[in-house]
């Protein structure tokens, strides 16, 4: 009878152990200096804490989603107050969700789940939004931010010469059309393979929606200014003085360049409800911003973000 109650009792003590993420407490462990190196294929994590015993062993734990239960551990090479370790073969212009594990032989304790963006030349700007949404800091088809870029009609990720109503696919589809055809998705956006900042920039990066471009438009301060000699609008963060510049680039109508200089229209990624030959865009001048829609043929800037 003694020995069942040892086994029993062992038994408890290992399933015990056998926590799941979200079931571990809270960290109190204090991060005192976070480095995090991004490369083109790896992450290179250096860590300096402040912990109150000797640690046994240091891991990170990182996914591709926040769903931390299938995340892949990494263990650190610690050193005193310090740990660190290179994560290699990651991919490019992904997000990445991770947190750190120390263990000191009797218990485990977690830091709080983080997120990491590998880019690979295509910078992006946290202006503090609501959702989170990162901006980049120039037009498809730019290197700079007061780079007019490329133009594209809505639904199409290469430019033309021509930007008339009789080439452009998505020219005359209605909504349950564009579902059919696979131009949108069961949200209402355009899909990946047709998006033209997803086709350009690959990984993560894709066009705004609507309610993004509506996002930006209300959570910013927005000031008309010249940049490197370009017209446009400076987007300040209203949390924090991060900013993006949009220059004002004007669009495409046939084959034509119309108010480059003096206005912008910046296409998202949802049509105009049911109207066949809409698509909605943010456009703004030296006196006013907010969301217009336009005829999907014409051709217009692309902004990219990325969560």
């Amino acid at each position: 009878m003694k020995k069942t109650l040892l086994i029993l009792s062992i038994i408890t003590l290992v399933l015990a152990g056998c926590k799941k993420f979200d079931e571990i407490e809270a960290s109190k462990v204090e991060i005192i200096e976070e480095n995090i190196e991004k490369g083109w294929d790896y992450i290179y994590f250096d860590v300096e804490y402040d912990y109150p015993v000797e640690l046994e062993a240091v891991n990170i734990y990182i996914a591709e989603n926040n769903d931390m239960n299938y995340a892949k551990s990494y263990s650190c090479n610690v050193n005193e107050n310090r740990f660190n370790v290179k994560i290699e073969n990651v991919n490019f212009d992904k997000k990445y969700y991770f947190y750190y594990e120390f263990e000191d032989g009797y218990s485990i304790d977690k830091t709080e789940v983080k997120k990491c963006i590998i880019n690979r030349g295509y910078e992006y700007v946290d202006l503090g939004l609501p959702s989170g949404l990162l901006w980049a800091s120039c037009n498809v088809g730019a290197t700079t931010p007061e780079g007019y870029g490329d133009y594209f009609a809505w639904g199409k990720t290469t430019t033309k010469t021509d930007y008339s109503s009789s080439n452009c696919p998505t020219y005359g589809l209605s909504y349950s059309s564009l579902q059919s055809q696979g131009y949108i998705d069961n949200n209402g956006n355009l899909t990946a393979q047709h998006d033209a900042a997803t086709a350009n920039w690959g990984g993560d990066w894709r066009m705004p929606t609507y309610e993004e471009l509506k996002e930006l438009k209300n959570n910013c301060t927005w000031t008309w200014t010249t940049h490197n000699g370009v017209n446009g609008y400076k987007v300040t963060s209203k949390v924090n003085s991060n900013y993006i510049f949009l220059p004002a680039a004007g669009y495409r109508g046939g084959s034509s360049l119309y108010y480059a200089g003096s206005s912008g229209y910046y296409w998202g990624s949802t049509p105009y409800g049911s109207y066949s030959n809409y698509a909605f865009y943010l456009f703004f001048n030296s006196s006013r911003q907010g969301m217009f829609y336009g005829s999907r043929n014409n051709g217009r800037s692309v902004r990219p973000v990325i969560e």
